[in-house]
Parts: C-alpha cells; structure tokens; sequence
C-alpha cells in the first residue's frame, strides 16, 4: 500500500523531461540534450549563430581556394564543391583518411583516376507537382580507393546539386553541366588540371605532392547516361550508346536487308559494331556541323533528325564529349550500372515475378515463398527480403512482387536455396530452373567482380549463358533493353579494370534528400544543401571505427572480461568503447549477426556478441560454432555460447541463417561474394 511518506519521496517522482513539440524526433532530441550533458551549453546557440558556424566550415580556405565556390554558367551562379579542396579538407579534418589517401597515392605513383557519377533526385512525394526541388546530384571519387573503400558512401564527394529546373536553362543542359564540372579536375584553360599536375599537400608529410590524373569511371543508369551523353536511350532506334547498328528486337527495319543492323535480342558479340571514343566523337561532331546548316538555312530540319535518329544521338555542341580541351574518352569510361539493369525494374526483378507465376500451379508461389521467406533471419545491417512477397500474397490480383534493389539483391541467396530444395521436384520445367540457376551465378559475380577476383571472359560467358538459357525457355516475351546492355558489363569491366554498382551512391542519396528535405524555401537552396551536406560528410570523415552512431564507454562487466584478455587494457589510461555495429571491410557487422570469420588461416562461422575498442583497436567477441554440413551455398552447423575475442579486421561478412537455440542446428546461408 502506498502511505503519504513513500509518495512525497523524491524517488518516486517522475522523472524530468523536456516538453519540446517541435518537429524534432525523439531519437534526436535525445542525443541533443546527450551533447549538452557532455559538453556543456554553449555560449551562443541561436539560428543565425548555427547558420553562420555552417558557413565557415563549409567555405573555409584551402590551398584550391575556398571550400565551396561558385561557378558561373551562362546567366546561372552554381554552388560547386571544389573537388581538390573536398580532399585537402578530408584530409586534415581525418588522420585516418589521410593515411589512407597516402598509401593509395604511393601505390598508383600519384596518379588519381577519377569516378563519376549522376542522377536526379526529389525529397517530395511523387504526387508533388511541380516538383521545383527535384535536383541533378553529381558524386565523385577516386578509383584507387579500391571495392571496400568505394562501398562506403564518405568516399563519396558531392560536387554540384543542381536544381533540374536551373539545369534546364543551361544552353547545352546536363551535358553543358558535365563539361563545367570536368574542368574542375582537369582540361580547363587558366586553372588546375590534373593532365599537368596538382602540387598537393597530404598532412604530416614533409613535402607535399605532384599529383596526375583523368578522367576514369562515368556509372550512371540508363536514363542518366541518355540525359547527360545526348544519346537516344532505350527508346531510339538505336538504343545502344555502346553499339552503332543494335536496334529493337521489335523494329520494322528487322531483318535488315544488308546485314548491318542487328537486333538487340542478339548474343552473338561478333554482330555487334562497337562504338570506340574517337567513333562517338566524331559522330557528334558530324551533327553538330549538320545543325550548323540548318540554323544557315542549306539543310532542312527533317534531315538533321533523320540524321540524329541514324546516329543514335543529338546534336550539342557544349557536350562535354566533343569538348577539345577535355577530350573525353566516352566510351572508354563509361559503364553500365549492374545494379539497375539486374535489380531496379530489371532482369532479376522479371525473371523472379515470371517464377512465382510459373509455380502458382504447383502451389509453390507467392504465398508458399513468403510463408518460406519467414523461417529467415537477416542481418541487422542488411535489407531484408523477409516481406518482398507480402503484398503478392495478401492482395488478390496483385502478382508482381514489388520492392527495392537492395531487398530483390538480398533476397537473392534465399531464392536460390528455394529453387533448390522446394522447386526442382515440384514439376515445373528443368530450363526454368537451369535459367534461375545460371542467374545466380551472374548475381554472385557481379557481387564478387568489385573485388577483382572475377575474370573478364568468366563474368562474359556467365551473363551469356544465363541469357541463352532464358531465350530457350521464354523465347522474345521478356526480353528488355537491359539485356544487351547486361552484354556490355565484361567489356566495361575490361576497360576500366573494376566494375562497380550504385548501391552506395543510391544509399548516399538519403543523406542528401534528408538536408533537402529541411529546406523548404527555394532561395539559395542549392548553397544551402551543399553547405548542409559538407559539414556533415567532413564531420562522419573524423567518426570512430565504431559505428558512429553508438559509441559509448564500455560497461563494468565487459571492462573486466577485456582485462583478462588483452594486457593493454589492463592501465589506467586504456580507453574502451563498445559499440552496437562495426564497418569491416566496408560492410556493418553488428550484435547479434551470424558471420563469417577468418583467423589464423581458418575460415568459420560464429554470432557475434559484441564489438570492442581498446585504445582505438578493434576487437570483436563471437561465439564460433560447430560446423556440421558444408553444402557449397550453404553450411549447417551446431549453435555455441562459448565466446572469445578475435580482431574485428577477421570478420568477412554477415550472414542470412535460421534462427536456433544454443545446442540445435542452423542453417548458414554463405554470402555470393564469399563462396569459393
């Protein structure tokens, strides 16, 4: 029974909390009032005062001028991320990152090669029209950073977010764009280019650099590379930017009456008449010269667009490609996103769909795969494909299971395990099967071919049989653009010694949207937003190995047990922080997660228990378990609780498995980018 002493006592009162009703969440305020208990309050903290410590950051001075300047384009002022000075602050705002950077450059002799990439962008629901925030995002990086580094989205530099209507008065457009922002790294007359050197200066090194470089990676996706090449698309006669004579495998002008043009169903490589840079260059210019007549009066408008629809492209004579200065190698750095052609409305997303439907008869379809898809524990880093069917198997009529790229991708080792145990005996055809089959194969390359530990020809005949196979069973029903450009991914591979995906740069544009959503006034929104996104990309720059997140000082118990085991944790001055998740490898391992590990040349799996800093070295502790059955694709193996510590740089990826109590069976599902 409560008495009047118990309720008048200071510890039964509530606790004291901030009533705040802003447009703030919870999780945020929290971690607000977390940074003033640590730090203090500071001596000025009103919205002017916020804005204007945002612009010193971000416009600081660098050795390449200011941080953030602007670009004059015609009538337009743009608001650019000077690309050098990105790094130069990267570097002194991150000792870790600048290490890095060194060992990159003495490796590659200070030769950079740059990566580009664009798309479009909206923080507004589809339903908004006018969208007058849509924006052009442009990222870049250096392709020496390598697979690992090029997976996280801080490797990552913003260098212009342009809004889509400012970019549509440019006179030339996003191609107009591109050259501009080409000349800040190189080709540019009376500035920096990397063609002759860029003194750069790395800190804590006694001299600083010359660095070299060009131009060396354009990834976009279909519709990006359309918009900023000036070719025709997907929807041209010639939907190829890569080839000269593909056309619909729908086109009236099939078969061709000479034998140049050829369908786009083809997969003989040999029948295709590859565009080279000096080819595409000159067909722009060919063109070029062409609308040149017209605007005199000698040619008529009509054989200007005959000529572009031949050509497969349209006049521009401020595209970046036909810019003598820059002299662009289109076709030597442009590559094909595998990500959109297998994932985003893509091949992987048909031939799933197509599956399910084919094993409706057998009662093996959307419903029984969602019920199957239950039984599945994914990694808390990782998209789910737990629910990819759920609307398929709840809603009458609605067939097609529709989802992310990431969920479709991470679903992928799961699918392949259905078709192997559930649906090869259930009397569906023997070439569906073979063609699902031969396209797990491709998803586990392309998930390997980063790395460089994939074969040119391999990947290439990979692709080739996958698309063989599915030509024998759904004949020309499915067949897409995406395809043949599938036929392109080795030969991009080929030339530009890496093939990479926009997974992370599609994951880097929340970051974005997030700063313009916040923005609701379009008065210098584009200044705005770059300032918003520089200061936070300088400060996640300088973040803990830890996940930035969650770190915090380790708890009593775990101090104790880390004593025992690691001497140097043992002074008064050790350091120990433990975290929720850890970034190994470029990947987000955390408590929880089933993972493969590698130590002392022995590769195992085990369920991690918690991640470990003792001053400022990694340390995971996981619980291996006993491997029962290796099944290529798959292990069993038998749950432990005994724990121990290994370094954090041993665990190579989490796994997908069947949750089990301590002393049962699991099932380990072996990431495609991991099996040997």
């Amino acid at each position: 029974m409560y008495t009047e002493s118990t309720l008048a006592c200071p510890l039964a009162r509530s606790p004291k909390v901030v009533d705040f009703r802003g447009s703030v969440s919870q999780a945020a305020l929290s971690n607000i009032l977390k940074k003033v208990q640590e730090d203090g309050l500071p001596d000025a903290f009103s919205e002017g005062t916020q804005r204007r410590q945002r612009g010193r950051t971000a416009c600081q001075e660098t050795p390449f001028g200011t941080l953030l300047q602007t670009l004059a384009i015609d009538d337009l002022a743009i608001t650019v991320q000077h690309p050098m000075a990105m790094l130069w602050a990267a570097c002194n705002a991150s000792v870790e990152f600048a290490s890095f950077f060194a060992s990159v450059l003495d490796r590659d002799n200070n030769i950079v090669k740059i990566a580009l990439y664009s798309d479009e962008i909206s923080p507004s629901s589809q339903l908004d029209k006018p969208d007058e925030r849509k924006t052009e995002a442009v990222y870049w990086s250096i392709i020496g950073f390598g697979p690992m580094a090029l997976a996280q989205e801080e490797f990552w530099f913003e260098v212009c977010l342009l809004r889509s209507e400012r970019e549509h008065q440019i006179r030339g457009g996003l191609p107009r764009l591109f050259k501009e922002l080409m000349r800040l790294f190189c080709g540019a007359p009376d500035a920096q280019d990397l063609r002759s050197g860029v003194v750069f200066a790395i800190p804590g090194e006694a001299s600083p650099r010359l660095l070299f470089g060009d131009s060396g990676l354009l990834i976009q996706d279909e519709v990006a590379h359309k918009f900023s090449t000036d070719a025709k698309g997907h929807a041209g006669t010639k939907l190829c930017l890569a080839c000269m004579n593909v056309l619909s495998h729908r086109s009236a002008r099939l078969p061709c009456p000479n034998g140049y043009c050829v369908s786009s169903a083809s997969l003989d490589h040999s029948s295709f008449k590859l565009h080279t840079d000096a080819s595409v260059r000159a067909a722009l210019a060919r063109l070029n010269d062409v609308e040149r007549d017209v605007v005199r009066g000698d040619v008529l408008q009509s054989e200007l667009d005959l000529m572009q629809q031949e050509f497969g492209f349209n006049a521009n004579r401020e595209s970046f490609i036909v810019d003598r200065p820059l002299h662009v190698k289109l076709i030597s750095i442009m590559q094909f996103d595998w990500m959109h052609a297998y994932f985003v409305n893509g091949i992987f997303n048909w031939e799933f769909n197509q599956l399910m439907k084919d094993l409706n008869p057998f009662g093996k379809g959307h419903d029984y795969f969602h019920a199957y898809l239950q039984r599945w524990q994914w990694p808390k880093g990782y998209a789910s494909g737990k629910y990819v069917c759920k609307k398929s198997s709840v809603m009458p009529g609605k067939r097609d299971a529709h989802a992310s790229a990431s969920d479709f991708l991470s679903v992928s080792p799961v699918l392949e395990k259905y078709v192997n145990d559930v649906c090869k005996d259930c009397g569906i055809d023997v070439n569906i099967i073979e063609c699902m089959l031969a396209l797990f194969v491709v998803v586990a390359l392309l998930q390997r071919a980063a790395s460089g530990s994939v074969g040119v020809d391999e990947l290439n005949a990979a692709i080739l049989r996958h698309l063989v196979l599915h030509q024998a069973c759904r004949q020309l029903e499915m067949w897409k653009p995406k395809m043949h450009y599938a036929l392109h991914l080795a030969r991009s591979m080929q030339l530009q010694g890496i093939l990479l995906s926009c997974f992370v740069l599609e994951r880097k544009h929340r970051a974005v949207k997030r700063w313009m959503f916040l923005h609701q006034n379009r008065t210098d929104f584009e200044r705005s937003v770059m300032e918003e996104c520089t200061v936070s990309h300088l400060a996640a720059m300088a973040a803990s190995l830890l996940d930035a997140s969650d770190p915090r000082e380790a708890p009593a118990a775990i101090a104790a047990a880390i004593r025992q085991c690691i001497p140097a944790a043992c002074f008064p001055s050790a350091v120990m922080q433990t975290a929720f998740a850890a970034v190994v490898h470029g990947r987000r391992i955390c408590l929880g997660d089933v993972c493969i590990y590698e130590h002392g040349g022995v590769r195992g799996i085990g369920s991690v228990w918690f991640h470990v800093a003792v001053n400022g070295v990694l340390h995971t502790c996981l619980a291996p378990w006993r491997q029962i059955h290796h099944g290529g694709h798959f292990v069993k193996s038998r749950v432990c609780d005994d724990a121990g510590l290994v370094p954090t740089e041993d665990l190579r990826a989490s796994c997908i498995h069947t949750p089990a109590a301590v002393g049962a069976i699991s099932t380990i599902l072996v990431p495609m980018e991991l099996r040997e």
